[in-house]
């Protein structure tokens, strides 16, 4: 995640597209596809993880994870993972996606972004016509298909206002025992991990400012007592939950308290 500056977004945009079966793997594509793909959205790989069964990026503007059924992209700032999906369709034939899910989070300066979630939206929809749902002024989500009853479900913690004491990185690695990892420290701060565990994958994105500090943990190995030590390790002011499977769980949370994760399906 870029340094905090004035009027940077680290509110995410995030994607997740599957497969058909019997389709060419997304990791036969080479570096050079996904290298295109991260430049579009108007990222840089700044490192490289694998592991036997995924490719991770570490972006900077967030992460890049590639199966050979699935990719998830997670970026920030000034990013337009809309265009993403454009350049990934040169090389994906449209016959070939199952499923892809769009994320738009709340932003402290929309008027900023190159893109509105509605624009981004329309150009989706002439892709892989699909349907928009809203949770609230939180959370905006395109979706196209439905989601392979195989593919893990993931967790996200949204975190805002986040108060994290000293030494993070080393104890979130430690949260991670079994994890080969890939971090990068920013300038003058800010912190973003990538995580892999064969196939389970986890990405922690932190930016540093003053009230205003965000954090987001994204993960599909993950129970909700490591959850509760996510968020006491951050101790954000509030958050928002996402659970991704055949359906949608979003639930807005004020404080930590200590309290296990719950949801509203939807």
């Amino acid at each position: 995640m870029m340094p905090p500056m004035e009027h940077y977004e680290a509110s995410e945009k995030r994607l997740e597209l599957t497969l058909a079966p019997d389709s060419k793997p997304l990791r036969a594509l080479g570096r050079k596809a996904w290298d295109k793909v991260a430049a579009a959205a108007g990222a840089k790989v700044l490192s490289r993880l694998s592991t036997e069964a995924c490719e991770a990026r570490l972006l900077s503007e967030s992460s890049l994870f590639v199966w050979d059924d699935r990719v998830v992209m997670t970026t920030c700032g000034r990013t337009t993972l809309a265009a993403a999906v454009v350049e990934m369709l040169r090389v994906i034939p449209k016959t070939s996606v199952r499923s892809l899910l769009y994320e738009r989070r709340r932003e402290r300066f929309p008027d900023r972004q190159p893109s509105s979630f509605l624009e981004d939206a329309r150009i989706l929809r002439r892709l892989l016509p699909g349907r928009t749902r809203r949770f609230g002024r939180r959370l905006s989500l395109y979706r196209f298909g439905r989601r392979p009853a195989q593919a893990p479900p993931t967790v996200e913690l949204i975190m805002h206002g986040v108060q994290a004491a000293g030494g993070l990185p080393k104890t979130l690695r430690g949260l991670l025992c079994g994890f080969k990892t890939d971090e990068h420290f920013f300038r003058p701060s800010g912190y973003s991990l990538n995580a892999l565990s064969g196939k389970r994958y986890c990405a922690v994105h932190w930016t540093p400012d003053g009230a205003d500090s965000y954090a987001s943990f994204e993960t599909d190995a993950c129970t909700d007592e490591s959850l509760g030590e996510v968020l006491r390790l951050f101790r954000p002011r509030c958050y928002d939950l996402v659970r991704i499977g055949r359906k949608t769980v979003f639930r807005h949370c004020a404080g930590t308290a200590g309290r296990r994760p719950a949801g509203r399906r939807r």
